[in-house]
């Protein structure tokens, strides 16, 4: 215990570790915060950009339109070519073609291309019905848009077994990434312990492999005490963002703890990983490790909220190996989705990276001699 304490000292004394692992995620955070945390993104969902092509006239149709601007949609008329342009250059979410009947174009399906084609199968199931509504009660068109609305979001909302999306907040993916990253930066924790145990690194690590001391119970007491040094970090990170910053992550305690548990792991075993495999110095194994880790935590969303997605559409297999995205999918799950099935999956994958690095790291530490001290 005495080895467990002095090593969990030596840690907290080292004001540089704990400013790059705990007071750079929250100050992150903060920036984040003031940015765009506070950002009303109900819009995404009520007001949902989109172009309409009229080959033909439909009267009917053109009142709902109109009963629902700036409600649901905010409709442009096009022409088809212009249409085509706008949907890739991304400016819609879909465009509506009004002719012998209504039907709609997407380039991807998301969301809110889903409101839309639910709203189109309302109109076209329930059109003969409104013509009799139309004529004969006038005054009950914008009540019956409305209802039409409402049930296209509703029914998305519980399509695929997601919750009401609402509560959906597009700009958390940056707060999740931001919480990858944190799980991430818990390798130069470990990088760091793991050089005082090799004696080609520092002249403690010298010292420890001269000492009447066992090398695995060394080592153990070290994964210990940076695991938990790392945990607790990022614990803290997620009270700042939960109940400070008061963000909505959609995941209840059990949840966030089992995320910090794996998470944290995985950033100790990646830093003993590379203090042991990288060739280098101290200096060099950690600008390996800040390059790395930074780079898994942009293709997971941590400066473009899209990046996940660009990445799935050229090169998928990253996002099944990145540990951020990984994480950050976790997340995203717990938001949306009732199962935890994406939720427990990712984490296992996660966890069996950290734990193949572990092994080979451990059978590598264990084995390595020096000719001399």
């Amino acid at each position: 215990m005495n080895l467990f304490f002095y090593q969990l000292k030596n840690i907290l004394k080292t004001k540089e570790i704990i400013f790059w692992t705990l007071a750079f995620p929250l100050l992150l955070g903060t920036l984040f915060y003031v940015s765009f945390g506070t950002a009303d993104t109900d819009d995404r969902f009520s007001k949902i950009p989109v172009g309409v092509v009229w080959n033909q006239e439909d009267e009917y149709f053109s009142m709902i339109l109109e009963e629902l601007e700036g409600e649901l949609f905010v409709t442009t008329e096009y022409k088809e070519k212009e249409a085509v342009k706008a949907l890739r250059e991304e400016k819609i979410d879909a465009y509506i073609v009004v002719d012998d009947t209504v039907s709609m174009k997407v380039m991807e399906s998301t969301v809110e291309a889903s409101i839309v084609e639910t709203f189109l199968e309302e109109y076209l199931s329930t059109k003969s019905a409104m013509e009799t509504i139309f004529k004969e009660h006038p005054e009950k068109i914008k009540e019956l848009a409305q209802m039409m609305a409402s049930g296209s979001q509703d029914s998305v909302s519980i399509k695929g077994d997601t919750q009401d999306m609402e509560d959906y907040n597009p700009y958390l993916t940056f707060f999740f990434a931001l919480v990858a990253m944190t799980c991430l930066f818990g390798s130069f924790i470990s990088q760091g312990v793991i050089s005082e145990l090799q004696a080609d690194q520092t002249a403690v690590g010298a010292r420890k492999n001269i000492a009447p001391l066992s090398k695995m119970k060394l080592l153990i007491i070290d994964i210990l005490t940076t695991w938990l040094v790392s945990f607790v970090e990022i614990l803290i990170v997620l009270f700042y963002l939960v109940e400070i910053l008061k963000l909505n992550f959609g995941a209840n305690l059990r949840y966030m703890l089992i995320l910090a548990v794996v998470g944290s792991y995985f950033g100790i075993s990646f830093g003993i990983f590379v203090a042991i495999f990288v060739k280098g110095d101290f200096g060099a194994k950690n600008g390996f490790l800040v390059a790395v880790s930074l780079s898994l935590c942009f293709l997971g969303g941590l400066m473009m909220a899209n990046m996940i997605d660009i990445v799935e559409h050229h090169i998928p297999i990253l996002n099944r190996i990145n540990p951020a995205a990984l994480m950050v999918h976790a997340f995203q799950s717990l938001q949306v989705y009732k199962t935890t099935d994406i939720f427990y999956r990712n984490l296992f994958i996660i966890f069996v990276i950290a734990l193949v690095m572990n092994i080979a790291s451990l059978w590598i530490l264990r084995r390595k001699k020096y000719a001399s001290l």
